[in-house]
């Protein structure tokens, strides 16, 4: 409330929180069981996170059959979010689905930030291999927990490419995908994070973000220093007690007024 006339100066501290976001662009990402597409709500719940997570740094990678920084770790998550809407299945140009490149290129972004431990939030609709499980078991225990939200349902749909039309198979027939949730749930248990499954709510992101352990073990970091206003407003309490000593004594308004 003021008054003030000097600055003083205040520490900024931050969770050194540390996050890889890896989204699957394969081609069964553009299936409509989920509207408009997997892939498109997928985007959507990548714009949620970054604008969920409030401390630390985050990245970005997508991937297919081979993994791609859109990202490297950064604190400025608008800048992430900013290339988000074009992203699309053709942004890697040969397709499938590895998700063991996706953890290695995760990892080594948070490796190459100095960052000992994080989270790699996988965002998927692929069976994970067991070089995968096995990988994710390893990262763990080096520190980098692995949490997937599984984009699909159990029935799945029609393959499309990124322009709508239909995938056909060499028999002219409509290519139809599926979802593992199990296998993925697997991935997550073996990675010491959370299998969560897609939802139309932010309760997904919400439970994605939910690392009370996590956080409880990353220490907090430095992030700057603030010169900031020093309140001296607490001087005008004794100003206040002197009136009210005089203003309290019988007749001493009479005689002023």
């Amino acid at each position: 409330a003021g008054p003030t006339w000097s600055r003083y100066a205040q520490d900024v501290y931050q969770k050194n929180i540390a996050r890889v976001i890896a989204l699957d662009v394969s081609q069964t990402m553009n299936t409509a069981d989920i509207a408009p597409s997997r892939l498109e709500r997928g985007k959507y719940k990548v714009l949620d996170l970054l604008h969920n997570i409030k401390e630390g740094q985050t990245g970005m990678i997508v991937f297919s059959s081979a993994a791609f920084v859109v990202s490297p770790l950064t604190a400025d998550s608008n800048t992430i979010a900013s290339m988000v809407p074009v992203i699309d299945s053709t942004i890697v140009p040969v397709q499938g689905s590895d998700i063991t490149a996706a953890l290695t290129k995760s990892a080594n972004l948070l490796k190459q930030a100095g960052f000992t431990n994080g989270q790699i939030i996988l965002i998927t609709d692929s069976k994970p291999s067991e070089d995968a499980v096995v990988l994710a078991q390893k990262l763990a225990s080096d520190g980098y927990t692995i949490s997937v939200l599984g984009i699909g349902t159990k029935q799945g749909g029609p393959m499309t490419n990124a322009d709508g039309s239909l995938v056909l198979d060499s028999g002219g027939n409509v290519t139809m995908t599926s979802f593992d949730s199990v296998a993925l749930e697997k991935l997550a248990k073996s990675g010491n994070g959370n299998y969560v499954a897609f939802s139309n709510s932010n309760s997904d992101i919400n439970q994605l973000l939910d690392e009370t352990g996590f956080n409880m073990q990353t220490p907090s970091k430095k992030t700057e220093t603030k010169n900031l206003w020093k309140d001296e407003g607490h001087y005008l309490v004794w100003l206040l007690i002197t009136l009210s000593a005089f203003i309290a004594r019988r007749g001493w308004l009479e005689r002023i007024c």
